[in-house]
């Protein structure tokens, strides 16, 4: 159930749609963020300067889209890729899926009894100098690579999980706002 009343608001902008953002003050929740749609009663209560009557922006709601900034961050994290000394040195191998389904691929294969053993499989890499490279790598280096890699996901995937519980406690738009995603050590 929502309710509607008037609240006190502040912080007001236009936004690129040509409507308004701002923010309200709800009396349990706090200052919370709001958009005001063009051509509507309260962008005419906004040039007017009064108070404005909105439906009320529930902690469910901000809960939900904190859910989906935590999930794009997660994403991005994994796909940005993992950093392995397979190689001897430091290089850091992309986690898109494809680059995923290639690595899965190419870990597989290393597995396969009675392989040669000149055997190597080239996978794409960067080294500390920024320089991309499709690398031969042998069945030792890239089974590290996939440890690694798959360590890279569940750390994040842990810690999406570990942040979703916090969220499902939070009781107010504050503590929403104050789970943020940062990268796993």
């Amino acid at each position: 159930m929502t309710d509607s009343t008037v609240y006190p608001y502040k912080d007001v902008s236009i936004n690129r749609f040509g409507g308004y953002d701002c923010q309200i003050e709800h009396p349990a929740f706090g200052w919370l963020p709001h958009t005001v749609e063009p051509d509507s009663a309260l962008e005419t209560a906004i040039k007017a300067d009064t108070t404005i009557t909105v439906t009320a922006y529930p902690v469910a709601s901000a809960i939900a889209e904190q859910e989906q900034v935590i999930r794009s961050a997660c994403a991005a994290a994994i796909t940005a890729g993992v950093t392995s000394s397979a190689l001897g040195a430091a290089h850091t191998y992309p986690l898109s899926d494809t680059d995923q389904a290639n690595l899965n691929a190419s870990v597989v294969a290393s597995l396969i009894p009675d392989l040669a053993s000149d055997w190597t499989t080239a996978v794409w890499c960067e080294d500390a100098d920024g320089n991309w490279a499709l690398t031969a790598h042998t069945a030792s280096q890239i089974q590290t690579v996939g440890v690694a890699a798959k360590a890279w996901v569940v750390a994040c995937q842990t810690q999406k999980q570990a942040m979703f519980t916090t969220l499902s406690a939070c009781t107010t738009a504050e503590e929403v706002a104050a789970v943020v995603w940062s990268n796993p050590s």
